[in-house]
């Protein structure tokens, strides 16, 4: 069996402000088959008059609203979950990186990975 010693990084630029971000949607959110259908509902009964543009902008202002209180009643903070994960696998990279890591964590890396 061949396993390959190579990992992948995550490049970030810490000083530069790319200002607030509009909107973001989590992966857990598009597996789940609730989740189309309440954007649909959602989306559909928002009346806002006004221009293309303008109109999507507010309905997406509202759909950030209540698709907040959406992922907390649903997934109870699959955000959190997905932090715990990143500083497990921190942690496991820099004792691999320090050359004390055995052949269990670096599995337990590759899951870790394959779970984000």
């Amino acid at each position: 069996m061949c396993v390959s010693n190579h990992c992948a990084f995550i490049l970030k630029v810490l000083d530069k402000d790319w200002g607030r971000k509009p909107f973001r949607s989590l992966d857990v959110w598009q597996k789940d088959n609730r989740f189309i259908v309440f954007v649909r509902e959602k989306w559909s009964n928002y009346k806002i008059q006004g221009h293309g543009l303008f109109i999507r902008k507010e309905k997406l202002k509202k759909l950030k609203v209540v698709i907040k209180v959406w992922n907390r009643e649903v997934f109870r903070n699959a955000n959190q979950k997905g932090e715990e994960i990143e500083m497990k696998n921190q942690m496991l990279y820099e004792r691999d990186d320090l050359e004390v890591l055995d052949e269990d964590g670096r599995v337990e890396r590759k899951v870790l990975l394959a779970i984000k």
